[in-house]
């Protein structure tokens, strides 16, 4: 579980949700996909951590370790969160994000 407050970067347009991480290294930060519900990780030189949220802020479902070349997605996601793979805490199912402004952008956690 992740606790308190992560800084991530939203990405908005189609552009940017197509894009992603990709073409940043292992020390990228967490970005938040909005209106998604599938990514790929093709073109990816690394693993990727992702967490499937729906509208409301709950996790619906994590992913650890998604190797590059595949295709993950979740039906009733509206978010996805995903950074380069790491032993750090993630998100588990159940967990309630909130997300909101503080001098930039970031996500706050319950």
């Amino acid at each position: 579980m992740v606790e308190g407050y992560l800084p991530i970067r939203l990405l908005v347009t189609w552009r940017e949700r197509l894009r992603g991480l990709l073409g940043t290294d292992k020390t990228a930060k967490p970005v938040m996909l909005v209106r998604c519900d599938s990514i790929h990780t093709f073109g990816m030189w690394y693993a990727l951590d992702i967490a499937f949220v729906s509208r409301d802020g709950r996790v619906l479902q994590c992913r650890r370790c998604v190797p590059p070349g595949r295709v993950v997605s979740f039906r009733s996601a509206f978010y996805v969160l995903e950074r380069p793979a790491r032993q750090d805490p993630w998100f588990q199912e159940g967990d309630v994000i909130e997300v909101g402004v503080m001098s930039g952008r970031g996500v706050s956690f319950e």
